[in-house]
């Protein structure tokens, strides 16, 4: 792909066509005289540009010269099915060009070009000559991309909002178009939640769109349409998973694409729709992939020991994030600081090292999960069915009700699923269960 064509404007006789050329002597186009039009690069001067083997009659490309300036204002041409444009329906193909050309005065000029050319020939006519001129084959940043984000175990125990990986099950898929108008809107919305919100500030996705725009400048806006997977107050970070998949997707609609260090703070803002609070330990791991540690405004990978494996189990009931938050606003003493910090410090090691003491140690939450606790029915006895089946740690994961437990290798995470998924039904409870590797996937681009 590339963003810009260099052409010159050559001027023609005095009835004659005017030719697109590429500084190399070999013609990229005709600007073809139509009816009381020239065709020679002067003030005003419309012209036509005729792909080889598509009839005038249907084409419809304006070209026109301003002040002298040879500048190519874009209109379009429609083709015959040979040259795609844009994908809409009624578009069967289109060529764009938007930018400035060289005339017979000087000036070199650069112009873009919107929608897809193939490669194929163009006829050229010059002076009463006849010539062959190839069209390179080019296109232009695409109009709708799609991409899924993962499911997520946010904090991880001890890591309270600045730790989460993500795991191998639902996702959440999310297709962005670039629109001209300066806005985002959502479109439609489907599978297993479709009442989102629509106002930007208080969607995910649009906000942190919107934050992608007001941050970069762009002119551009998007529409979105959802494909919910992630169920929402689930522990499962349904919230962050749209918001980062709406981002990937616009991302690659961008001129120059974004790095994942610079999408995190929008992917932040957004889930801060649901949440309250600018936090990454789910949005950080779903730009990433795997294991990570997301600071306010850095991420960093976190190595996974090989075969560690989680059980996640999600309960069929709705645990709100802002409720679950609302639990921790009592103050805690620092001594329970402290123990957290060792529990951290504690699960590093143990990820570094591979040493399962060090992440026996380290997987335990003194400070959230003892008051968020009586909020998820079973809790107790879940944790207690994957401990006794020999878990390294198992806790709370993000906000609730799921529950996820470690295990040093995907066998032992698949014997003790069953009896954490049965702790659930004791209490009354259907649940789903996920069996994955630690570092997980991340979110992606998809047809």
């Amino acid at each position: 792909m590339i963003d810009a064509l260099p052409v010159r404007l050559q001027p023609g006789l005095a009835a004659g066509p005017s030719l697109l050329d590429d500084g190399s002597g070999e013609s990229l186009g005709l600007i073809a005289p139509g009816a009381n039009r020239r065709g020679d690069g002067q003030h005003g001067d419309p012209g036509l540009i005729r792909p080889a083997g598509v009839p005038v009659e249907k084409v419809d490309l304006a070209a026109r010269a301003e002040d002298g300036g040879g500048a190519i204002r874009g209109s379009r041409a429609v083709g015959d099915g040979r040259f795609p444009g844009h994908g809409q329906e009624d578009d069967p193909g289109v060529l764009r060009l938007v930018g400035e050309a060289e005339n017979a005065l000087g000036g070199r000029g650069r112009v873009r070009v919107e929608g897809v050319v193939h490669r194929g020939k163009a006829s050229t006519r010059l002076a009463g000559r006849s010539g062959v001129g190839e069209w390179p084959h080019v296109s232009t940043p695409e109009r709708t991309r799609a991409a899924e984000a993962p499911s997520s175990v946010g904090n991880i125990a001890t890591g309270f909002d600045i730790l989460g990986h993500t795991f191998e099950g639902p996702v959440d898929r999310v297709c962005v178009r670039r629109v001209e108008e300066g806005l985002v809107r959502l479109g439609s919305v489907s599978g297993v939640f479709v009442d989102l919100p629509r106002e930007t500030g208080r969607n995910t996705a649009l906000r942190a769109l919107q934050a992608l725009r007001a941050a970069r400048g762009l002119s551009f806006g998007f529409e979105i349409d959802i494909v919910k997977g992630i169920p929402l107050g689930s522990g499962m970070g349904g919230s962050a998973a749209s918001a980062v998949a709406a981002l990937v997707a616009a991302n690659a609609l961008l001129d120059s694409p974004l790095s994942v260090a610079e999408l995190y703070p929008f992917a932040v803002e957004g889930e801060a729709a649901a949440s309250g609070g600018h936090h990454g330990d789910n949005v950080g791991p779903m730009l990433t992939g795997g294991l990570t540690l997301a600071t306010r405004d850095r991420l960093v990978r976190l190595p996974v020991p090989a075969g560690l494996t989680c059980v996640l189990v999600h309960p069929h009931l709705v645990l709100e994030t802002r409720k679950a938050r609302e639990a921790l606003a009592p103050l805690y003493p620092i001594s329970d600081f402290v123990a957290q910090s060792e529990g951290l410090a504690q699960l590093l090691v143990g990820l570094f090292t591979g040493n399962p003491d060090s992440l026996r140690a380290g997987l335990r939450d003194v400070l959230v999960e003892p008051r968020r606790a009586h909020l998820v029915p079973g809790f107790a006895e879940v944790k207690k069915a994957a401990l006794d089946e020999g878990a390294i740690g198992a806790s709370i994961s993000g906000g609730g009700p799921s529950v996820f437990a470690w295990f040093p290798d995907r066998g032992a995470a698949t014997r003790s699923a069953p009896s954490m998924q049965r702790a659930f039904g004791r209490a009354g409870f259907d649940s789903d269960v996920f069996v994955s590797p630690v570092d997980g996937p991340k979110a992606r681009l998809v047809p």
